[in-house]
C-alpha cells in the first residue's frame, strides 16, 4: 500500500498524529465488500452512492489538473 499510494498512506500516518489515534485505509477491489446489511439489520461497509471512492486513471497522465 505504501509504494502505491504514498500520499494517501502519508495523510494516514498525518491524521494518526494528529488524532491521537489509530486512522485506517480501508481497500477493496472494484467491485467493494459484500452488502451485508439485510444480514447486520443494517450495518454494512458495502459501496453507498455516498462514498467517496478513489480510482486510478487508466493513464498516467489522465486526471491530472493542468
Amino acid at each position: 500500500m505504501r509504494a502505491t499510494m504514498p500520499y494517501l498512506t502519508r495523510f494516514t500516518d498525518l491524521m494518526s498524529d494528529a488524532l491521537q489515534r489509530d486512522v485506517s485505509i480501508a481497500v477493496f477491489e472494484s467491485a467493494g465488500p459484500p452488502d451485508l446489511s439485510a444480514v447486520v439489520q443494517g450495518l454494512s461497509s458495502h459501496f453507498k452512492s455516498t462514498d467517496w471512492r478513489i480510482t486510478c486513471p487508466s493513464t498516467p497522465d489522465e486526471g491530472r489538473q493542468q
